[in-house]
C-alpha cells in the first residue's frame, strides 16, 4: 500500500503564526515537500492554516495574515466590551475582522475549487430540525472528497470561520464552534466515521484542550483549557478516560490540583496542554505518567498507574517573570525529550524553562 500523507494542524490561537513560521521554513529547507501531502488536516487556527495551504497558498502568505491583521482579528469595540461586561457573558472578540482578514486571504472559493484534500472538525450546535430531522448537535467534519456526504459547496472562508468559532474567544458562526473529545474509525481514511463522544460540559465548564491515547491500558488522558483569570472558569482538571469500549468513553478519574492555593496567584488556574508521547525518536513515551503546563501551578507530574486516584509526583512554579501580565507565572506549554529533561514555555514574558524530571 503505497503511503497517504496526512499534515495535521492544531489549534491556538494567534499562535497559529509560529505554526505558519516553522511550515515556512520547512518549505525553504525542503523545496517540495508539501507537495507530497495527500490530506490537509487542521481544526481553529489550523483550520485556516491548512484551508490556505489545500488552496495553493504559500505559508508565507498566511504568515503575513497573522502579522499584518492579527491586531484586527483579536479585538473588541467599546460596544461589544460593554455587552458581554468584558468577556464574562460573552465572547471576547467579534468575528467581523477574523472574516474581512479570511476573505482577503481566501477570496469566493468553495472547498470544491480547492486542488487538494482537506478535513476541518467543528461543532454543530443545533441543525434547526433540518430535512425533517430531529433537533440535534453533533460532531461536523468539513471535507471536500467526492460523495453524497461531501461539503465541496461550502466557502472556504465560512468553514474556516466555523472551526475558529473558540468558545469565550470568538462567537457561534453559523451555529458552528470547536469540537470536542470524539473517537473516530479510520480504517476508510478518506471517510473518517464517529464511533463515539465524550460530552462532561456540562456540568463541567469546558472546553476540551488535549487528548493523550495512554495505548497500551486503553485509555486516554484529557485536559481542559483554562482561559480566564482567577479561577473564574474553575474548575479545569485532566481526566484519566476508559476507552477498552471504544463506544462508551468513561470518566475513572482527575488529577489532583490545588486550587486554594493557586487562585490568588494571579492569571490563568488550571490545565492546558499535556506532553503528548510524541511517537518521534526524540521524546519521552510513557503509559504510566502525565507531565502538564498549568498555567499558574507551572510544571507538574502525576503517576497514573491508578486511574482512579491519579498521583502528583512532583512540580516546579517558576516565579513571576519580568513584567507578567498577569503577575504570575503562565505556563502554556510542555514537551519531554527522551533523557526525561522537560522543556516549558511561558505564555507571555517567561521564556522557556528547562526542568530535569527526577521521578
Amino acid at each position: 500500500m503505497a503511503p497517504y500523507r496526512i499534515l495535521s494542524i492544531d489549534g491556538g490561537g494567534i499562535r497559529g503564526l509560529l505554526t505558519a513560521v516553522l511550515l515556512d521554513r520547512l518549505v525553504t529547507a525542503v523545496p517540495g515537500w508539501l507537495d507530497r501531502v495527500d490530506l490537509f488536516a487542521g481544526t481553529s487556527t489550523g483550520g485556516i492554516l491548512v484551508l490556505g495551504l489545500a488552496k495553493g497558498l504559500p505559508p508565507s502568505a498566511i504568515v503575513k495574515l497573522y502579522r499584518q491583521d492579527g491586531q484586527r482579528v483579536f479585538s473588541a469595540s467599546w460596544l461589544r466590551r460593554l455587552l458581554d461586561l468584558g468577556g464574562w457573558l460573552g465572547a471576547r472578540y467579534d468575528n467581523a475582522g477574523l472574516r474581512g482578514a479570511l476573505e482577503e486571504l481566501l477570496g469566493p472559493a468553495t472547498l470544491g475549487d480547492l486542488p487538494r484534500r482537506v478535513l476541518v472538525p467543528t461543532f454543530e450546535l443545533d441543525n434547526h430540525g433540518a430535512k425533517d430531522l430531529p433537533r440535534t448537535w453533533k460532531p461536523k467534519f468539513f471535507h471536500n472528497f467526492p460523495g453524497p456526504d461531501s461539503d465541496a459547496a461550502e466557502r472556504v472562508v465560512d468553514v474556516a470561520v466555523r472551526t475558529s468559532a473558540a468558545p469565550t474567544y470568538f462567537p457561534t458562526y453559523q451555529g458552528y464552534i470547536d469540537g470536542g473529545v470524539m473517537i473516530l474509525d479510520i480504517a476508510d481514511r478518506s471517510r473518517p466515521r464517529l464511533v463515539s463522544r465524550l460530552d462532561y460540559h456540562p456540568p463541567m465548564p469546558g472546553f476540551t484542550h488535549t487528548v493523550v491515547p495512554l495505548l497500551s491500558r486503553d485509555l486516554l488522558a484529557v485536559s481542559d483549557e483554562a482561559v480566564r483569570d482567577g479561577g473564574a472558569d474553575w474548575p479545569k482538571l485532566v481526566w484519566l478516560v476508559d476507552v477498552s469500549t471504544e463506544t462508551n468513553p468513561t470518566i475513572l478519574g482527575t488529577a489532583p490540583l490545588p486550587y486554594e492555593e493557586l487562585r490568588s496567584r494571579g492569571g490563568r488556574v488550571g490545565a492546558h496542554n499535556l506532553h503528548e508521547n510524541d511517537p518521534g525518536g526524540v521524546a519521552w513515551r510513557s503509559d504510566d505518567f502525565l507531565v502538564g503546563a498549568f498555567f499558574n501551578g507551572g510544571v507538574r507530574a502525576y503517576d497514573v498507574g491508578d486511574p482512579f486516584h491519579p498521583r502528583e509526583v512532583g512540580h516546579l512554579v517558576p516565579a513571576a517573570p519580568a513584567g507578567a501580565p498577569a503577575g504570575a507565572v503562565q505556563v502554556n506549554d510542555v514537551f519531554v525529550d527522551e533523557n526525561r529533561l522537560i522543556y516549558a514555555v511561558d505564555r507571555f514574558t517567561g521564556g522557556l524553562y528547562l526542568v530535569e524530571a527526577d521521578f
